[in-house]
């Protein structure tokens, strides 16, 4: 595997928004992944996926010292730009990614 190749469908959001959303914000990003993962883990929920989704949650709320359900958005307020958060998430991910391995 390339060192900067993203490792999943979570990675790759993180790292190419506008790839998967309008405008490649923030928001987009977190609410397409909200949404793919809420969906998968109707059908799959022990999926690796839905697990490392669930994994940064905490990590976020972690981060935040907010409630699961709070963190991801929490990171959001915490930094002056929507790309800033994004790149803490990519940080967040990462970690949570390497804790795994």
């Amino acid at each position: 595997m390339v060192e900067n190749e993203p490792r999943d469908l979570i990675e790759s959001v993180l790292l190419r928004p506008q790839v998967y959303t309008i405008a490649g914000t923030f928001e987009e990003a977190v609410a397409f992944l909200v949404g793919y993962v809420s969906g998968l883990a109707k059908c799959r929920p022990r999926d690796p996926v839905v697990i490392r989704w669930n994994n940064l949650e905490l990590a976020a709320a972690e981060r935040t010292g907010r409630s699961i359900t709070d963190g991801i958005s929490c990171v959001r307020t915490q930094f002056p730009s929507g790309d800033d958060a994004l790149r803490e998430l990519q940080r967040l991910y990462r970690e949570c990614l390497n804790q795994d391995s």
